[in-house]
């Protein structure tokens, strides 16, 4: 149980850390109210603004980004001078004491009661602000317990603070749901086809052949359509047998005439014959 309460007690301290704000954007600039990182939009010339200097304790430093993943002695190597020890490589540093008058890096006004720094770029010994989309990088190493505001910058958009493996990571992303996309509707469209033709198949049923066997034994049945087609056969037949008898017919009743006429001609035969016996 020691052991998780312990996790949660860490959880909860990370999680408060990382919801302090660094600042808050007031008029006339972004007011410091925390160490941490942060990036910021600032004009061409980067100044800072500390009110009522004569009541303010304690010791305000600030690292921006110069060159970025320089080390210190590249940066002296640039002839730069103005490297802090606390800062992240590539950074360099600028502070401000009021209680003490003391300044690092910058040039320095005092009226109206107030102290006014400015950081004169250019010179060759100072080094020189990386900006990239208008977007410098700045790291608060000490606060003062008084306002300190620099002057004209304002927090930039969430667009512009995106760095680029986010962007990657989204383009990765959403490449890969459009991949998971595809997959899925790819193996919707199979499973459907899949049931479509089993249900197919299941709706028409299998043609069934049988096989008959003959038995020479038994007698052969004619289907009533042979039997209509030998009826008509027989009838033909018929027919034609009934036709030819005609022709006979009248064949014969020309064959007693002709038999008719050779008995008379018989006939007559006899009596000239008999005639001629009597004669003499």
């Amino acid at each position: 149980m020691s052991f998780y309460k312990a996790t949660v007690i860490v959880t909860c301290i990370f999680i408060s850390v990382q919801t302090v704000e660094v600042g808050r954007e007031v008029e006339g600039g972004f007011e410091v109210l925390n160490t941490g990182p942060i990036q910021l939009i600032v004009p061409d010339v980067l100044s800072f603004t500390i009110r009522n200097e004569a009541q303010c304790k304690g010791l305000f430093r600030i690292c921006y980004l110069s060159v970025p993943n320089a080390s210190r002695r590249e940066l002296e190597r640039r002839g730069f001078w103005n490297m802090g020890t606390n800062c992240p490589i590539g950074y360099c540093t600028l502070s401000l004491e009021p209680e003490h008058d003391v300044v690092f890096g910058l040039s320095a006004e005092w009226h109206d009661g107030n102290l006014y720094g400015m950081l004169v770029e250019g010179t060759g010994t100072m080094c020189s602000r990386y900006v990239a989309n208008y977007v410098s990088n700045f790291t608060i190493i000490d606060v003062p317990k008084c306002s300190v505001i620099i002057d004209a910058a304002r927090l930039p958009e969430k667009k512009t603070v995106e760095k680029p493996k986010d962007k990657t990571f989204k383009v990765k992303l959403i490449i890969a749901i459009c991949i998971g996309l595809a997959l899925l509707l790819l193996i919707a469209g199979i499973v459907g086809l899949y049931f479509c033709t089993r249900f197919k198949k299941e709706a028409v049923p299998p043609v069934k052949f049988v096989r008959h066997t003959v038995n020479p034994s038994t007698p052969h049945k004619t289907s009533p359509i042979n039997k209509q087609l030998e009826s008509k056969a027989h009838v033909s037949v018929s027919r034609s047998a009934k036709t030819s008898p005609s022709y006979k017919q009248r064949d014969a009743s020309k064959e007693p005439r002709q038999w008719n006429s050779q008995k008379a001609n018989m006939k007559s035969d006899n009596l000239s014959n008999s005639a001629t016996s009597n004669e003499v």
